[in-house]
């Protein structure tokens, strides 16, 4: 995290940057192909996923920008195996979705390379997805701080859900370790505005509340065994309204 200074960037002198990136990078010596999202219900696709030749992919809560690169604490977990192959059906139909005529050129790619058999543990994908009726993440969430017995740790950029503050409060009464971390100051002021008063009703409520000294952009949850991250937030447009995807997770190993 920088403290009083900005980072070297490596970019070059002189340089400004562009009105819009896509255009920027398909007019310069890049092979990039670039579809913009049709979306005419205003429904964002806030998802962060990328993926290298179908073998691994990452995915959790960074942006492409500098501040993620060099300003924000914020998490991507990396990931082998079927699951990646579940996340390239996914971006397929995301990008197929976005093109007036779809790609032929899906049906011609060679089928993925089967993994390697090796160590490895269970991993599931949740989902906030309204145009294909899919709330799995706030589902998931309020199951396991419900089954919950001995701690429940959650660090998010941004939480005004009245649903999981309730679910929190109820399970800090019953002894629950419930234990919050925050941005000291957000990036948007509304969002602030949220956060300072979900964390005063959560502390009046038993849960131990922390901040960050900056800003975390890190969306993640312990509770006892099971695990969550992803790109959703904790408010009512990441629960219920955008695209989002968290990957969920309940091995001891990890």
């Amino acid at each position: 995290m920088a403290h009083g200074r900005m980072p070297p960037s490596g970019l070059p002198e002189g340089f400004k940057q562009p009105a819009d990136i896509g255009t920027y990078l398909i007019r310069g010596n890049s092979s990039l192909l670039l579809r913009e999202t049709l979306n005419p219900w205003l429904i964002t696709d806030h998802t962060k996923l990328h993926i290298f030749d179908r073998q691994v992919a990452f995915l959790g809560g960074m942006n492409l920008g500098r501040e993620s690169r060099h300003e924000w604490h914020d998490l991507m977990v990396s990931v082998r195996g079927p699951v990646v192959d579940a996340l390239s059906r996914d971006f397929d139909q995301t990008w197929r979705r976005n093109g007036p005529l779809g790609d032929f050129a899906l049906f011609l790619r060679e089928p993925a390379i089967e993994p390697e058999d090796g160590p490895g543990v269970p991993l599931r994908l949740l989902r906030t997805d309204v145009l294909n009726a899919r709330n799995d993440i706030v589902l998931a969430m309020r199951h396991a701080i419900r089954g919950a017995r001995k701690r429940i740790w959650v660090q998010m950029p941004y939480f005004s859900s009245d649903t999981i503050e309730n679910e929190l409060m109820s399970a800090a009464s019953r002894g629950v370790d419930v234990r919050l971390i925050l941005p000291e100051k957000a990036n948007h002021q509304i969002m602030d505005a949220g956060n300072y008063v979900t964390a005063r009703n959560l502390l009046k409520g038993g849960v131990r509340v922390y901040h960050y000294p900056g800003m975390t952009h890190l969306k993640a949850m312990v509770c006892d065994g099971w695990a969550t991250v992803g790109s959703a937030n904790l408010d009512t447009i990441s629960l219920h309204i955008n695209r989002e995807l968290n990957l969920s997770f309940s091995d001891p190993d990890l």
